[in-house]
């Protein structure tokens, strides 16, 4: 099966988008408060994942964030290719693939090793998030891994 590539980023309106009902994951407020600060801060750089009828896929944040920041519009990728089980499936990966054990370990391993050998301390793995008096803290967690 050859590997599908976005053609194309569409913008969709956030009030037209469909929360998926049966998402495993949810966001606090302060979560969505970080994704704004992100999105303020450097763009909004990984598009919504939707389907045909607007319906979220992945980025049920991103859009929660795009509302806290007063936007209107978000970009949207549309997975048009998926089946409606493929779509499920998706769903439940996209939430889960980051929070394995395995996976979270490695990452750790690794990037700590990476930021040792640099020599960076604790202090300088701190993103100011500007409009918010905080920062994030950039350790490797269940969240991401870079």
């Amino acid at each position: 099966m050859p590997v599908i590539l976005p053609e194309t980023i569409v913008r969709r309106r956030c009030a037209a988008l469909i929360p998926y009902a049966r998402n495993a994951r949810t966001h606090s407020d302060q979560q969505v408060a970080q994704i704004a600060a992100s999105i303020r801060e450097f763009g909004f750089t990984n598009p919504v994942l939707i389907d045909e009828e607007d319906g979220i896929i992945a980025g049920h944040g991103r859009v929660l964030a795009a509302h806290l920041l007063g936007l209107d519009e978000v970009p949207c990728i549309v997975l048009a290719h998926l089946t409606p089980a493929q779509r499920r499936a998706y769903v439940l990966a996209d939430n889960k693939l980051t929070l394995t054990p395995a996976g979270i370990s490695r990452c750790s391993r690794s990037k700590l090793a990476s930021w040792a050998k640099r020599g960076l301390t604790s202090a300088s793995r701190q993103l100011a998030l500007p409009g918010t008096g905080g920062s994030l803290a950039l350790e490797p967690s269940s969240e991401f891994c870079w």
